[in-house]
């Protein structure tokens, strides 16, 4: 073979592997996703009507007393979701602050929910000892808010302030700070709540649990423990009345809607 043929064939050869089809990448098979969200909206009320804070909006109670509000601020925490088949989730650091002054906080979203179909939630209204024995700490456990006592009385779970003219208090005062983790005056409240429809949890749904918080029945409105402005116009430290109107307020919540 002449060296003119042997160079051809080599150009030749190289010419057809450069012609040869690359393979084309192959796809990246990436995980489905198994979790969504649930976004929860608080509704703050008065019987029948919207919590509107200040002197400009009274309310009257069943018991014939009147009030308006300046602050209305609860922790919830520990957040619950119990599924069609009886699986429950459970938020990972689950504390939030709800004040009727910040109407960001009346709103949130629970992350890393499995998808399935969910009946019923539970939450703890308060932080739980674990938490108030660990002093005051960050985000919406952050003393900056005004909820924390001190590291051996821990936080105010719930609180309430205003005005009422059957108070007796200087200035026709009310207050509530509602706190205590220890028995026997341990003022921490469960609330289970079923779901008026199903919250579907899947990809491309993300349900809105609409809940109305009632403030009402931390007074009269539900008959439990009834509480007159006129004898009881502020209750400030644990104790007896606290765990009182604590089981009161456990009572102050059920859902309007479940939105999809």
């Amino acid at each position: 073979m002449s060296k003119w043929t042997l160079f051809s064939c080599i150009i030749l050869s190289l010419s057809m592997a450069s012609c040869r089809k690359k393979p084309l990448p192959q796809p990246i098979n990436k995980p489905k996703p198994t979790k969504g969200t649930i976004n929860i909206k608080i509704n703050n009320r008065v019987g029948s009507k919207p919590l509107e804070l200040g002197g400009l909006t009274s309310y009257t109670l069943t018991n014939g007393e009147v009030l308006t509000i300046s602050t209305y601020d609860y922790y919830l925490s520990n957040f619950v979701f119990i599924d069609d088949q009886g699986n429950r989730f459970l938020e990972e650091e689950s504390y939030h602050l709800i004040s009727a002054k910040t109407s960001e906080s009346l709103s949130f979203v629970i992350k890393n929910v499995p998808f399935a179909t969910y009946k019923s939630i539970e939450f703890t209204i308060g932080v739980d000892s674990l938490r108030n024995f660990s002093g005051a700490q960050t985000g919406a456990l952050d003393p900056k808010y005004g909820m924390f006592w001190t590291w051996n009385t821990g936080y105010i779970m719930a609180r309430l302030e205003g005005n009422s003219p059957q108070s007796t208090a200087a200035n026709n005062n009310i207050a509530y700070h509602i706190g205590g983790f220890k028995s026997p005056y341990n003022v921490l409240q469960k609330v289970k709540l079923d779901l008026l429809s199903s919250a579907m949890v899947t990809d491309s749904v993300s349900p809105v649990i609409h809940v109305h918080s009632d403030a009402a029945a931390w007074f009269t409105d539900l008959g439990f423990n009834p509480f007159s402005f006129s004898k009881t116009p502020n209750v400030t430290t644990e104790g007896e009345n606290a765990v009182l109107i604590s089981t009161n307020y456990s009572k102050m919540f059920t859902v309007d809607s479940v939105r999809h």
